[in-house]
């Protein structure tokens, strides 16, 4: 058979080299049992159900032997004789036990599709809450799309090490077992054909079985890259248009393309060529078994029906070896699949407080104490020494070049990051000592680049407040001056706003925001460049909804246009990760330092 032919280079661009292909995973089996029982507590509750599906497969065993006796005894008792009754009879017989044995498999699929969708649905919901629980740095790291394809294509791939497929297999033994027993019975000069042909099979699965692993894996993980690219492509479309890239874009994604494509042809060659050498040693051998069991007919030492008797007996030993057979390259799969997804849980979670959380509001005061980060072990630090204090309800201005450690600084309060070196307090009392969910629901933040769900207005609003009231609601919308542009909106409140609020300007989803932490009404208030890249007549809008916003709050603010910080209560002035200025605008101008140079800068401009 000729290999079918690989896709064509995309855009004349060169495949990419060998040592890009992913390299397959391989589990010992030593690693695959401890491997089982991490998986088990999921499995455990399907036990019961399993059970029952087993029972079923069991019970359809009887209605598989009887069928080749009545067979046997219809071509060698009761055709010779003319004997219509009992041709009738075990003609209805046949057909019972089929029906019998249709039934008993539905039952048995029926049960395992049940079990199948509950492990899926568990293993789902753990990994989905783990990656919710992961910090930031992890997320740095890992492509969007990538994860998204690694975490569905291994829960689904897990099929092999459902608990109903595990018995499954141990009934197939079993059934297998019965079957080549039954040949014996039948006949054994024709049983020991049929068992070498069996063995030859056997010797090919155990020889294939490691190629079409390998080649399944590479095509798993090119599949993977592929959707990351697709995933990277579509979420910054708006980039890519701007900057004309559409062509290099799609050779890029149509590479990664070509890349899979080109893997699962690999994969399928081999599955083709294994799946017509199969098909050849199994016709060759049953051509084989029949010639035997013809001249042994001819020589009166077996019977017509004797051979159709062994014939279905070997079609069902087949069955019951091929579905044991098969279980061997798609376990591995499975474990090598089910170790990804072990090796993501693996990955340590956000360090929470097990402590109770503070019994009253916060107060707002927040401590620095010689505090120092990197977002690396080995890298450059982000933030240097930084001690500083913030009253309650005081308005503390950040200002500074770009990556002087400002936005570092404000993530550290709701501990998107913890502090390398040094701690941070609130109200006297270490944030570590404070749990998050208590921590982050008293925390608001409206950043710069503000991100919107692709779900109603209202559903946006609501997101941290679900159960507030319409009048509540409304305030807020009125308060952040965004309801004049709420109410032009096709359907108003229940317009949906498109994936991260494509329908709206950039004021126009500040001010949802603000109106957002109106809602949540949170105690203390990081503002991260909330006006940086508005027209005038949104500034001046977003900056009336803020000031109502900051009101009572302890607030920091984040700002490059050193004319909205003049009211600030203190300004800090940070350079490569150290405070290196503090104090009022007027302060800091006739001190002639860093705060001055950056004004007079701006101002110039």
């Amino acid at each position: 058979m000729s290999a079918q032919p690989l896709p064509p280079d995309v855009d004349n661009e060169p495949s990419p080299p060998a040592e890009e292909q992913p390299e397959p995973e391989r589990v010992a089996w030593p690693n695959a049992l401890a491997l089982f029982r991490r998986l088990w507590p999921q499995l455990r509750p399907e036990l019961r159900p399993a059970l029952w599906a087993a029972g079923a497969a069991l019970l359809a065993v009887p209605a598989s032997v009887a069928s080749p006796f009545l067979t046997r005894s219809l071509f060698d008792d009761v055709l010779p004789q003319g004997d219509a009754r009992g041709i009738l009879v075990i003609g209805g017989a046949m057909i019972g036990f089929t029906l019998v044995g249709g039934l008993l498999s539905y039952f048995q699929e029926r049960i395992a599709i049940g079990i199948r969708a509950r492990v899926r649905q568990r293993l789902t919901r753990g990994v989905f809450s783990h990656l919710l629980r992961l910090p930031l740095r992890y997320f740095h790291g890992s492509e969007t799309g990538y994860l998204m394809s690694r975490v569905r294509d291994d829960v689904n791939g897990l099929d092999s090490l459902m608990i109903d497929e595990l018995m499954g297999a141990g009934v197939d033994v079993l059934r297998a077992a019965v079957f080549l027993s039954l040949l014996f019975f039948v006949d054994v000069g024709l049983a020991l054909s049929g068992a070498t042909l069996l063995a030859i099979i056997l010797g090919l699965v155990f020889a294939v079985s490691p190629a079409l692993r390998r080649r399944s894996e590479v095509a798993r993980e090119t599949d993977a890259k592929s959707s990351a690219a697709l995933h990277e492509s579509i979420a910054g479309l708006a980039t890519v248009r701007t900057g004309a890239q559409e062509a290099s874009e799609r050779r890029r994604f149509l590479r990664s393309v070509r890349t899979a494509l080109r893997a699962m042809v690999r994969r399928d060659v081999l599955g083709a060529v294994t799946g017509t050498v199969f098909s050849l040693v199994a016709n060759l051998g049953l051509y084989v078994i029949l010639a035997v069991g013809a001249y042994r007919i001819a020589f009166g030492s077996s019977s017509i029906g004797s051979l159709m008797a062994f014939l279905m007996f070997l079609m069902q030993l087949m069955g019951a070896a091929g579905s044991v057979f098969g279980l061997v390259p798609a376990l591995q799969q499975s474990l090598a699949a089910l170790q990804r997804l072990f090796r993501l849980l693996d990955e340590e979670p956000e360090e929470d407080s097990t402590e109770r959380p503070p019994g009253e509001e916060p107060q707002g005061a927040f401590e620095f104490r010689n505090v120092s980060f990197r977002y690396e072990d080995d890298g450059e630090w982000a933030l240097r020494g930084v001690t500083l204090s913030a009253a309650p309800g005081e308005l503390i201005a950040l200002v500074g070049r770009s990556g002087a450690g400002k936005t570092t600084l404000v993530h550290l309060l709701p501990r998107l990051y913890d502090p390398t070196e040094g701690v941070i307090t609130l109200d006297g009392r270490s944030l570590r000592e404070i749990p998050l969910d208590w921590l982050r629901r008293r925390i608001g933040v409206v950043p710069q680049d503000i991100f919107l769900f692709d779900r109603t207005v209202r559903e946006n609003l609501l997101y941290a407040v679900p159960h507030a009231s319409e009048a509540r609601l409304m305030e807020a919308v009125r308060g952040a001056h965004a309801w004049d542009f709420i109410e032009r909106l096709p359907k108003g409140l229940e317009t949906r706003l498109g994936e991260r609020g494509v329908r709206l300007s950039g004021g126009e989803k500040q001010r949802l925001a603000i109106a957002r932490e109106l809602l949540r009404d949170p105690p203390v208030l990081i503002l991260d460049e909330a006006t940086a890249n508005l027209d005038a007549e949104s500034e001046a809008l977003v900056r009336e909804a803020m000031e109502q916003l900051r009101q009572g709050r302890t607030c920091f603010a984040i700002a490059h246009r050193l004319s909205t910080v003049r009211a600030a209560d203190r300004i800090l002035v940070l350079d490569r990760g150290a405070i290196v200025e503090s104090g009022t605008h007027d302060e800091l101008l006739a001190r002639g330092g860093l705060y001055r140079e950056l004004h007079d800068l701006q101002f110039d401009e």
